[in-house]
């Protein structure tokens, strides 16, 4: 089961708009809603479950694109924090 507030692709059985990709809304006994953000609007698009050919939760960044960021952030504090200490002559002896 897909928890409500994930972010989904939903591919329908019609041809048209055969996908649809959002945040999971409230879950009836009939369908769902999807909310999709477009042009810094947030609408929402009611889904029947007969509508539906498959759902996909989509998966946030992995651990390793996390811990790269962490460690970009890390580098760069500390090449700051080198920066102050050498303008303001602490860094040499």
């Amino acid at each position: 089961m897909i928890p409500a507030g994930s972010i989904v692709e939903v591919k329908l059985k019609q041809k048209g708009s055969s996908t649809i990709r959002g945040r999971l809304g409230p879950i009836t006994d009939a369908g769902f809603e999807v909310q999709i953000a477009k042009s810094g609007k947030v609408s929402s698009e009611k889904v029947a479950f007969t509508e539906v050919k498959s759902v996909k939760a989509k998966k946030g960044m992995s651990t390793s694109t996390k811990a790269l960021i962490a460690v970009g952030v890390v580098f760069a504090v500390c090449g700051v924090f080198v920066a102050i200490l050498g303008a303001t002559g602490r860094l040499s002896n």
